[in-house]
Parts: C-alpha cells; structure tokens; sequence
C-alpha cells in the first residue's frame, strides 16, 4: 500500500538501479528505489522539499512518485548555502535509519527555507540538530533555545529581521567561540564525520576549524 508522505531529498545514493535518500517526519531517514516509470521522472534535486509517494515491502522502500513543492531558494546567498550543505550532509550520515523524529525534519525545513542569515543563526540551528540527537547541550550555551523562539516568531524566509540580527550579534558575541569550540567538537567526534563532503570546508563555518 503506497502513502504519500512530505519528504527532503538528502541525497542520490545509486545509479542503477537508482536510489534515493529522503528524510520524512513518520519514517525517519529512508533510502529508497525509484520505481518511477521515465515518462513520470522528474529530477530529484538535492534539499528539495518534496511530497513523495512511498511503499514498503518487507525492509525495502519503494518511490513511486515524486512531486518537488519547495526548492532552494534562488537567491539564497552563499553562506547559506555551504550550511545547508552541512546540514544536509549531517542528517544523511549522522541520523540513523528508520527513527522517526517530527523535530529533526521541521528543523531541516526551516534551515532550507532560509534564503539568508547570519552564520550564528545556522550554528543555533546545528546546536539543536545535536540536541534532538540526544547530546549534552552545556548549560552556558543553552541559551539557544530562546534564540530559536524568536527566530521562528520572525520567520528567516524573507531574511533576517534586522532587529533580531543586531539583538543576536551584540549579546550573543561573547558566546559565539564557545558555541563554535562546541559545535567542532561534536561535528568530528562522529563515526562518520570522515566521511562528510562538507569536512574541507569546515573553516568556512566554525571559527575554530581548520
């Protein structure tokens, strides 16, 4: 039985036959095979946001349509694009199959959503991707989640309201190498942090990389 399930496309995994990763909020991490037939294809473009139409049998998933409702933003200038690359990379490798988590992909919608912000706003945004993984947040740092209600009162579709931007630069100055020392630490200290496309440019990211 298919069911039809909003989804991200975090990355394409095969070739032949082609395979899909996706992240849905029932179904967690999901690697799927493209059962679509080529008159119904349509491209699956790495961080679309997408409605897809999914079957399971046994312990495989099937795709068999696939309906892009969100891409990237356009104009989405290019910082924000390298963090989105990052977060993309770490919800492929550093979220585990089949666990489900509604928080995990409302958060990866609003960091895709974004078309620009300061880099501490995508850093707060990695600080709670850890947090719902289950790690200790130190308590100096878990001012965050303040941060995080007032950016989703403002909404970062259209930018960051200027306000908040300066709020968030002026307060939180002091924090931002501890929040970066944290952030590094968690980033490497993964099993499969070798294995992310994003490690070489880390230096772009957090201060203290490199």
């Amino acid at each position: 039985m298919q069911t039809i399930i909003q989804a991200v496309v975090l990355r394409n995994v095969g070739l032949e036959p082609i395979r899909l990763s996706l992240y849905t909020p029932l179904y967690g991490r999901l690697t799927v095979h493209d059962m679509r037939r080529k008159k119904q294809w349509q491209e699956a473009i790495v961080g679309d946001i997408c409605y897809a139409s999914l079957a399971a049998q046994g312990n495989r998933w099937f795709l068999y349509d696939l309906e892009s409702v969100v891409t990237r933003v356009a104009g989405a200038d290019m910082g924000s694009f390298f963090w989105q690359n990052h977060v993309l990379d770490m919800y492929f490798y550093y979220v585990p199959l089949q666990q489900p988590s509604g928080d995990l992909f409302s958060l990866l919608i609003q960091v895709l959503r974004i078309s620009a912000a300061p880099d501490i706003v995508f850093k707060l945004f990695v600080a709670h991707f850890f947090s719902l993984l289950g790690y200790h947040v130190p308590e100096q740092l878990r001012w965050y989640r303040q941060v995080l209600g007032q950016i989703e009162l403002h909404g970062l579709e259209q930018g960051i309201d200027p306000q908040l931007k300066m709020e968030l630069e002026v307060t939180h100055a002091h924090s931002v190498e501890l929040l970066d020392q944290w952030l590094m630490s968690m980033v490497v200290q993964h099993d499969h942090f070798h294995y992310l496309k994003t490690q070489n440019f880390l230096n772009q990211l957090y201060r203290i990389a490199g």
